[in-house]
């Protein structure tokens, strides 16, 4: 029998990782709506409840949100999703992520400040896919940044396709680790998957983008985004 080498090797344990983690997210998603559901029942029911109380069920439904999106990004890189393909408006899927990290941006003190065309552009991609892409660039941009400074998304168009943006004034990165940062599970924090800019590059790849960094060490990063624009 052949022996396999190391490069090999690591590699079946990673597609090995894989299966093993898109199941437990399965088995995670039913469990986790039934919290969210809970969870969202007792805050509309809320006439009870005290602010330290309300607050407590707000930082439970974040933390669903959370691990929410740990579980999709999860399933991105075990298998190649089909949802259905829609002509989505850039900047409304931009500010509908904006609205979802509103809680996540209090927690660590940072603005999300808008910085949008005023035209309109659309792309051919599944929203939830789009709404992906987003918020794991602004995760990783607020979770870079200092306290009480400004993370900036950008819209704008170039040539024949849509473009976003992200930046933020946090720690930058090296060359080396700008060299390794969509790699599968490649992290430089010390909480986190490190599947967030993997999952994004795939996605990105699928609708026939592009994705890259501009990063400088304690100067910041702007990821840019750019997809195929589709017209109106």
């Amino acid at each position: 029998m052949e022996k396999l080498s190391g490069e090999e090797l690591q590699n079946n344990k990673l597609l090995l990782l894989g299966k093993l983690s898109a199941s437990i997210a399965h088995e995670i998603r039913n469990p986790l709506s039934a919290i969210r559901l809970n969870l969202e029942s007792i805050k509309i029911n809320s006439d009870s409840l005290g602010d330290d109380e309300l607050e407590s069920v707000d930082a439970c439904l974040e933390a669903v949100e959370r691990i929410h999106f740990i579980i999709e990004n999860t399933l991105v890189l075990s298998k190649s999703q089909s949802d259905e393909i829609t002509k989505v408006e850039l900047n409304e899927a931009a500010s509908d992520a904006v609205e979802l990290m509103k809680s996540f941006s209090k927690r660590y003190n940072v603005k999300i400040e808008k910085n949008f065309s005023p035209r309109l552009m659309y792309v051919n991609l599944n929203k939830n896919k789009l709404l992906q892409i987003i918020i794991n660039l602004l995760t990783n941009s607020l979770e870079a940044s200092e306290n009480g400074s400004v993370v900036i998304i950008n819209t704008n168009v170039d040539s024949n396709n849509v473009v976003l943006k992200v930046s933020d004034s946090g720690r930058g990165m090296t060359e080396e680790v700008k060299s390794k940062i969509f790699d599968d599970f490649f992290t430089t924090k010390s909480v986190g998957t490190g599947i967030g800019l993997s999952v994004c590059r795939q996605l990105v790849d699928e609708a026939n983008g592009t994705i890259d960094i501009e990063s400088t060490p304690e100067v910041g990063t702007t990821v840019i985004v750019k997809l195929p624009s589709v017209s109106n």
